[in-house]
């Protein structure tokens, strides 16, 4: 793969979509502990079934919101400043420690887009993941 896109390019790309994986777990995993917030034409506590329940302007606000992210992470990397996003500091000023969070939060991104995928998995084959669902 790596002859047909630059290194750099696949390793943001997979850090973007560990990053997307983690907060999919965490939303999907929220409301089924849970329960759901009073949110009108949703009515069910299941992920799956509340992302079909969501009102097209709900979708129009998710994918909106998502461009302006994209829109101004693009103008971050052409300043070459780090972090994109780093509201309580944490961020490591060492380059060495910097390198050492960046694979901890990739490794982290790969759990979560496994997470993830077995949770869509055991949803639309139910029985194909052991333990799911969760019996909390």
């Amino acid at each position: 793969l790596a002859e047909y896109a630059p290194l750099d390019f696949l390793r943001q790309a997979e850090l973007k979509h560990g990053r997307v994986a983690m907060l999919a777990w965490v939303g999907w995993l929220a409301p089924e502990v849970t329960g759901i917030l009073p949110a009108g034409d949703i009515t069910s506590a299941h992920a799956w079934d509340a992302l079909a329940q969501c009102d097209p302007q709900g979708w129009f606000q998710i994918v909106g919101l998502c461009g302006i992210i994209e829109a101004s992470q693009w103008r971050h990397e052409s300043s070459k400043t780090t972090p994109f996003w780093d509201p309580a500091g944490v961020a490591p000023k060492d380059e060495k420690e910097m390198a050492r969070m960046q694979l901890k939060e990739l490794k982290n991104g790969r759990a979560a887009m496994i997470g993830i995928a077995a949770a869509a998995a055991a949803h639309y084959i139910p029985g194909s993941v052991p333990g799911f669902p969760f019996p909390y």
